[in-house]
């Protein structure tokens, strides 16, 4: 018990190894719905039990003579850190999405050109080996979009961070090679 209530340098190393993928989760969490509450969230559901943690273990140090503030003061730097942090993981994410979407796009579109019509969704075995998730917990979305000069292109679109909506305009025309311009909006 003496090792856990007076920590050293291993204990805390092991103890932020395990608190930074679960601080950045949370973040990730936060940061998924579709209004953007992340501040807030952060404040609430991090910060205050933060506070609270660290208030608890200063008075169980003055009483019991353990050293739990450390556990406290460095899980604080390392909240601090995964916020400074964690825009570059998020964009990293992103652009990994936007990656796996270009594949399923031009997938999608080598489709149209085999057998001349567009698919009806993503569910077809066409797209089998090919990834429909986008971020964790939400997928690429797929819908026929007739034109007014009666051409029909697809909208392909996945719901992103901070309540934004990805979404590409998808012709017959082929993108391979060429980048894919995501059009993020609020919906």
């Amino acid at each position: 018990m003496n090792t856990l209530t007076k920590p050293g340098s291993f204990l805390l190393i092991l103890f932020g190894l395990f608190t930074v993928p679960a601080i950045l989760y949370a973040f990730y969490r936060f940061s998924l719905p579709f209004f953007n509450f992340f501040a807030y969230s952060v404040f609430f559901f991090v910060a205050i039990p933060l506070i609270i943690f660290l208030i608890i273990t200063l008075f169980i140090d003055s009483k019991l003579k353990t050293s739990l503030k450390r556990y406290s003061i460095l899980a604080a730097v390392l909240v601090i850190g995964c916020l400074l942090i964690f825009p570059l993981v998020k964009t990293l994410i992103v652009k990994d999405t936007e990656i796996k979407g270009q594949k399923l796009v031009e997938a999608i579109q080598r489709y149209k050109e085999t057998k001349g019509f567009w698919p009806q969704s993503l569910d077809d075995p066409y797209f089998n080996n090919y990834s429909k998730t986008a971020i964790v917990q939400r997928s690429f979305n797929y819908r026929l979009y007739k034109g007014f000069d009666g051409d029909t292109s697809v909208i392909f679109y996945f719901n992103s961070f901070d309540g934004l909506e990805a979404s590409l305009r998808v012709k017959s025309t082929s993108t391979k090679g060429n980048k894919i311009e995501w059009n993020y909006n609020s919906d």
